[in-house]
């Protein structure tokens, strides 16, 4: 089952990637105005939603993608992990991400 699923996601990742540019949301105005507190407020919900295999993470993602500036590095690489469905990946991807937020408030 492991490799079925493994040939599985190595077939859909283009097809996701192609995907993703097409739902792709412009980022508005108010998009850059998130201060850090804001930002891990979405955060933190989505990694609980992650770790849980909880479906609406992938609304929470939607979200996030539409507030923040889409050259993001820790979004690009939370996106990556979550269409692969590596969702402790994603996790961890958070966690650096939280952290990099509260080091940046110091």
């Amino acid at each position: 089952v492991e490799q079925f699923l493994k040939k599985v996601t190595v077939l859909l990742e283009p097809v996701l990637e192609g995907l993703a540019t097409l739902t792709a949301q412009p980022v508005t105005v108010a998009a850059a105005c998130l201060d850090s507190e804001q930002l891990r407020a979405m955060l933190l919900p989505l990694r609980e939603f992650l770790s849980s295999g909880n479906t609406e993470a992938l609304d929470l993602m939607e979200q996030l993608q539409a507030s923040i500036d889409p050259s993001n590095p820790h979004l690009g690489a939370v996106e990556k992990k979550v269409r692969v469905f590596d969702f402790q990946g994603a996790c961890d991807v958070l966690d650096q991400w939280i952290t990099d937020l509260a080091s940046s408030k110091e």
